[in-house]
């Protein structure tokens, strides 16, 4: 019987090792207006972490723009977090490409490297 209570140990402590040794697994996804304000949730679904980055704008026919460098802050785990973002000159994009600017300037998040 105590061979039995060992693998059962033994389980538990591979459970507890893999559930603490989690890594943050934050999922993000932004919007942007014309305006060029923008916001960007970010929602965790590993151990808590945070995520920092830029928003980049890439206009087919090669104008580009981005946000400075932001970060979520810690993201406890199941957490969704909101931080708003600007970038200067977008609207100068709505000037050039009209209405249809989102569909002519993808934008992307640009997670920083760590």
């Amino acid at each position: 019987m105590l061979a039995g209570a060992g693998v059962g140990v033994a389980v538990a402590v591979i459970v507890a090792v893999l559930t603490f040794s989690r890594s943050p697994d934050i999922e993000t996804s932004c919007l942007l207006n014309g305006n060029g304000e923008g916001r960007c949730e970010f929602t965790n679904r590993g151990s808590t972490g945070s995520a920092c980055g830029f928003v980049l704008v890439v206009c087919y026919g090669g104008d580009k723009a981005y946000s400075n460098t932001f970060c979520s802050g810690d993201i406890g785990t199941d957490e969704t977090k909101t931080v708003e973002y600007d970038i200067p000159g977008v609207r100068r994009f709505f000037d050039r490409h009209g209405k249809d600017w989102a569909d002519e300037c993808p934008f992307d998040w640009i997670p920083e490297e760590d």
